[in-house]
Order: C-alpha cells, then sequence, then structure tokens
C-alpha cells in the first residue's frame, strides 16, 4: 500500500481530490492504511488515469519514486537492510520482487565498470508504463542513497522514451546522464559499490 499512499501524497499537492481517486477505483481509506493490502493492474491504472486527468504533474513516477525508501519496503526492505553487501540486498530485492512489483521485472547485469540494473514490464500497462519504470528508476536512487548516503548515486540512465518536456528533473533526481530513446530501462551505478560493505548490516 505504501506506493498507492506515496502516490496520493503527491496528487494531493497537486491539489488532485484523494477521496475522488479512492472512489474510482473503489478503496476505502480504511483499507488504504491497512499492512495487507494488495490492489490490482486495473486499479494501479485507473488511479493515475484520473490524477493525470485532475492534474498534469510532470515526472509523477519520478516524485513518487523519490519518496519511497527502503524502510517502506516492509519486511523486504529491513531484510536488504540487513544484508552485508550491495550486492546480496540486490539478489533479496530480485528474488522478492513480486512481493512489491507485480508488473515490473528487474534483473542486473555486472559489466566491466558498471552495474545495469535492468527495468521490464510484465503486463501491457499503457499510460502507466513511463509511471512505473521512473518510479522504479528513482526507488533504485534511493536505495543507493540509503545505503551509501546522498553523494552516491546512478552513473548513467537509460529509458526506451524520448526525451521529455521535463527532461530537467532527470537531472535533479539522478544528477547523472540520461540517454532517452534507447532500447532497455536501465538504471546503471558503478560496480565498485556491488561488494563494499553496508553500513546497516546486521550480519548474525
Amino acid at each position: 500500500s505504501i506506493y498507492m499512499k506515496r502516490l496520493l501524497e503527491v496528487a494531493e499537492e497537486y491539489g488532485v481530490n484523494r477521496d475522488q481517486v479512492l472512489q474510482a477505483i473503489n478503496m476505502s481509506a480504511e483499507a488504504l492504511d491497512s499492512s495487507d493490502l494488495h490492489y490490482t493492474i486495473d486499479q494501479h491504472v485507473t488511479s493515475l488515469k484520473v490524477i493525470q486527468d485532475a492534474a498534469a504533474i510532470p515526472g509523477l513516477g519520478l516524485l513518487v519514486g523519490r519518496r519511497i525508501s527502503i524502510a517502506d519496503l516492509g519486511i523486504l526492505g529491513y531484510a536488504m537492510l540487513s544484508s552485508p553487501t550491495l550486492r546480496k540486498a540486490m539478489e533479496i530485492a530480485i528474488q522478492f520482487q513480486s512481493l512489491t512489483d507485480p508488473v515490473l521485472h528487474i534483473s542486473y547485469r555486472v559489466d566491466a565498470r558498471e552495474v545495469a540494473v535492468i527495468v521490464e514490464p510484465l503486463v501491457v500497462l499503457g499510460q502507466a508504463y513511463r509511471f512505473d519504470v521512473e518510479e522504479t528508476l528513482a526507488i533504485w536512487q534511493r536505495i543507493l542513497e540509503n545505503f551509501f548516503g546522498p553523494p552516491v548515486g546512478g552513473t548513467r540512465i537509460r529509458v526506451t522514451w524520448p526525451e521529455p518536456d521535463y527532461a530537467e528533473m532527470y537531472k535533479t533526481t539522478f544528477r547523472c546522464p540520461v540517454e532517452f530513446g534507447q532500447e532497455a530501462n536501465e538504471f546503471r551505478f558503478s560496480r565498485d559499490l556491488l561488494d563494499q560493505p553496508l553500513s546497516l548490516a546486521n550480519d548474525h
């Protein structure tokens, strides 16, 4: 439910009526506060449509993703925080990704100098596609910041769509080069981070 909560937080800041969105997806405010809330892909897509119809919010996925921290991911987040290295945390995140994101598939590839986190859709998302990918890329930026501090982040971002009007938001979100119109969606970061010990690790 944390994804929906953060989405509604951003939407409300842009003047969108929260109750109107919840009514459109047949969800109560009480259900939204439930820790075991699961909502359908249709509800997800509908919520985005209602919000974007009510207020044109540039880079909505980036804005929402920036608000989600590892701690927001519950037990999965705790397991990642307890990992001895970033590599182990990523293995845990990928192994249990269906618990947090049933619409995207995350994998990673280790190159000579960079690690590429690859984001691919599992289902046809239509207009929600860009939102979901942008949100996920921004979350990975937050993950690195959570582990290593805000100066650390991606080294290169690659996305499949053309450069949007809000391209400047990518610069402020990722602070690294962004390549539009590519064959894949990738969040890239330095390979040197992969096996660095994590200061928050709780290795028993």
